[in-house]
């Protein structure tokens, strides 16, 4: 403010007054107000040059988007090809709950599903902390439900929610895993040894989710 009433006073020839120096202040304060409440986020990703694979630690796909759009700026090439599959994840995830037979080698049915109605009407029903193999949640498949959402189990060593867009959520290690990740109390020796573990495991598991549902890249 006291740089806008010298530059007055350097081009008007006399000192600002006081309206003048409430102007002055109004236009430093809407200046920086839009800077006051800016919001820092963090979103973590890793990139496995052997395997050629790029994760992102992110629910939200315009998040991902917005890092992958940084990469390629600041890299000026940078490909991703997102994998697809031929059949419907939907459809394989509703015959995995209906027959845990049917499951992929290595994964396990866990305590959740979310089920959705071809017919708008009948809505969404999510089940959470039940057995979803019971008749009561796989009585809704002949009504008309398909599953969206699945709580799997992989090698008994990460647990997490698969979704029909091939996306994961809730990726948690079990303890079998996190207890190699002790590295005291520093904080940086810390995130270094779970991402360590976190790289070795992911290395492993992507490959095998993506066999399980017979995905292409």
């Amino acid at each position: 403010m006291e740089l806008r009433a010298q530059a007055f006073e350097q081009e008007h020839g006399w000192a600002a007054g006081r309206k003048e120096r409430r102007d002055f202040k109004e236009q430093v304060l809407q200046a920086l107000l839009p800077k006051a409440f800016v919001k820092s986020n963090c979103t973590h990703a890793a990139i496995f040059p052997e395997s050629g694979w790029f994760v992102i630690n992110s629910s939200s796909a315009k998040r991902a988007d917005e890092v992958i759009a940084l990469l390629r700026k600041t890299l000026a090439a940078f490909n991703v090809v997102v994998p697809t599959t031929d059949l419907s994840l939907e459809d394989s995830m509703t015959r995995w709950l209906l027959d845990d037979e049917a499951l992929p080698a290595g994964f396990t049915l866990e305590d959740a599903c979310e089920l959705r109605a071809s017919n708008e009407r009948q809505g969404v029903i999510r089940c959470s902390g039940v057995e979803v193999t019971t008749g009561e949640v796989r009585a809704h498949i002949p009504a008309g439900y398909r599953v969206n959402k699945l709580a799997l189990n992989w090698q008994e060593r990460l647990s997490f929610v698969l979704h029909d867009d091939l996306s994961v959520h809730r990726m948690r290690f079990d303890s079998v895993v996190t207890d190699d990740a002790e590295a005291g109390d520093d904080p940086l020796s810390q995130f270094d040894a779970d991402f360590a573990i976190m790289a070795g495991e992911l290395i492993a598991f992507i490959p095998a989710l993506l066999g399980a549902v017979k995905a292409k890249v």
